[in-house]
């Protein structure tokens, strides 16, 4: 009932961090744990993948989606004011971080 998009950066120095560009859950099936389920499958693949840590956007303006990430480790380390123009409104986004054990 959704997908989740996950990727590793490259080069020496950065390829211990993954990035989430994208979560999509259907209307129809928010709020059954859905997300919580490809987050979990996430963070399993990043480990396997011997990433360190996770990171992702959310909407500054989507409280709903912060609270989520936050109750799934994440932490916000940043905000970028601007960071996306929607019809011709701009929204802030805040820089999230989940840190992975070694």
């Amino acid at each position: 009932q959704g997908c989740l998009s996950l990727g590793r950066e490259t080069g020496a120095k950065l390829c211990h961090r993954g990035m989430i560009t994208s979560v999509y859950v259907r209307p129809a099936a928010q709020g059954s744990g859905g997300a919580g389920a490809l987050l979990a499958a996430a963070v399993e693949t990043a480990r396997e993948m011997g990433l360190r840590q996770i990171e992702l956007f959310a909407s500054a303006s989507n409280p709903r989606a912060v609270r989520f990430y936050e109750r799934e480790g994440f932490h916000i380390v940043g905000t970028i004011p601007n960071a996306l123009n929607v019809d011709g409104v701009f929204h802030a986004e805040h820089y999230l971080v989940r840190h992975l054990a070694a």
